[in-house]
C-alpha cells in the first residue's frame, strides 16, 4: 500500500504546485472577451474534456508558452490550419492541452502499473517517457491528418478549377462560379474550403483576403497557384477565364507525374522486403538438403 500512497501524494503535490504557480504567478489583467471568442471557447469546451475542466489553466499555460516556444507555435499553426478540424484551436492552446493530456496519460499508466501490476515506486521514472510518447503520438497524428486532407484537396482541385472556368465562360462572375463549385462538391475537403471562402465574402470580406487566408491555412504549392490565378481572374473578369482552364490542365499533368513518382518510390520500398522473402523461400526449399549435408561433413551420420 505504500507505493500507491506515495504515488498519490506526489501526483497531488505536483498538480497543486503547477496550478498555484500558473494561477498566482501571472499578472492580474481584465480580459475583454468578445462574443466570437466566447463561442469559440464554448465549442472547445464541448469538444474537449481537458479544456472543459481546465480551460482557465489551459489559457494561462498557453499565454506562457506563446512567449517561450515561438518556433513550435509557428509550426503548429501550419499543422492546425491544414488539419481543418471542427475545433478552432489556437496553437498555444492545443500545445497546452496536449501537454496536460500527456501528463494525465503518464500518471494513469503509472498508477495502473504500481497499483494493479505490483510495480515499485521506481516505475514513476517511466512517467516522462510515457507522457513524451503521448505527446509525440498527438503531434504525429495531427501532421498525418493535415497531410491527408491536403492530398484530398489536391486530387479534386483541378476538377473544381475546371468547373469555375466553365461557369465563367458561361457568363458567371468569379464569386458566383466559386459558389457554384462549392455547392457541387458538398461534404468534401475542397468543398469545405470553398464554402469557407464564400462565407467570408458574404460577411463583407474581400475576395483577396479570403483567398490569402486559404493560402495561409494550407501552405501548398498547388493551392498557391490557384490563389494567384483566382486573384487575377477576380480582378480582370470573365475575359481571362481561360487561365483557370489552362491551370487545371497543368495541375492534372502535374498530378499524373506525382502519381508516377509515388509508384516508383513504392516499387523501391518493396524491393528490399522482396529480397528478404526470396532468401527465406530459398532457405525453405534448399534447407532440407543443405543441413543434412553440413551434418555429414562434420562427421555426424
Amino acid at each position: 500500500m505504500t507505493s500507491p500512497i506515495l504515488l498519490s501524494a506526489t501526483t497531488t503535490a505536483l498538480v497543486v504546485w503547477l496550478a498555484a504557480s500558473m494561477c498566482l504567478g501571472g499578472k492580474s489583467t481584465t480580459e475583454c472577451i468578445t462574443s466570437l471568442e466566447r463561442r469559440r471557447r464554448r465549442a472547445l469546451e464541448e469538444g474537449n474534456a481537458v479544456y472543459y475542466f481546465c480551460g482557465a489553466f489551459v489559457r494561462r499555460l498557453a499565454s506562457w508558452l506563446t512567449t517561450r516556444s515561438t518556433k513550435t507555435i509557428a509550426e503548429l499553426e501550419v499543422l492546425l490550419g491544414r488539419q481543418g478540424g471542427p475545433l478552432n484551436w489556437r496553437p498555444a492552446e492545443w500545445l497546452a492541452t496536449t501537454g496536460i493530456e500527456s501528463a494525465a496519460f503518464g500518471l494513469v499508466a503509472i498508477a495502473v502499473w504500481v497499483g494493479w501490476l505490483g510495480g515499485g515506486v521506481g516505475a514513476m521514472t517511466m512517467m516522462p517517457l510515457l507522457a513524451a510518447f503521448w505527446g509525440w503520438r498527438s503531434w504525429r497524428r495531427l501532421r498525418s491528418q493535415g497531410n491527408r486532407r491536403v492530398a484530398a484537396i489536391r486530387v479534386r482541385l483541378p476538377f473544381v478549377i475546371d468547373s469555375i472556368g466553365l461557369s465563367m465562360e458561361a457568363g458567371a462572375s468569379f464569386a458566383e462560379s466559386l459558389e457554384l463549385a462549392a455547392d457541387s462538391c458538398p461534404g468534401t475537403e475542397v468543398g469545405h474550403e470553398l464554402a469557407s471562402i464564400v462565407s467570408d465574402v458574404d460577411r463583407n470580406q474581400s475576395m483577396e483576403v479570403a483567398l490569402e487566408q486559404l493560402r495561409t491555412r494550407l501552405r501548398d504549392a498547388m493551392i498557391d497557384e490557384f490563389v494567384m490565378a483566382g486573384n487575377t481572374t477576380y480582378q480582370l473578369g470573365a475575359g481571362v477565364s481561360h487561365l483557370m482552364l489552362d491551370m487545371s490542365k497543368r495541375m492534372r499533368e502535374r498530378r499524373s507525374h506525382e502519381v508516377e513518382a509515388e509508384a516508383g518510390r513504392a516499387q523501391v520500398k518493396l524491393y528490399y522486403p522482396g529480397i528478404v522473402l526470396l532468401v527465406v523461400g530459398m532457405m525453405v526449399v534448399v534447407g532440407p538438403y543443405i543441413f543434412p549435408l553440413i551434418g555429414f561433413l562434420d562427421g555426424n551420420p
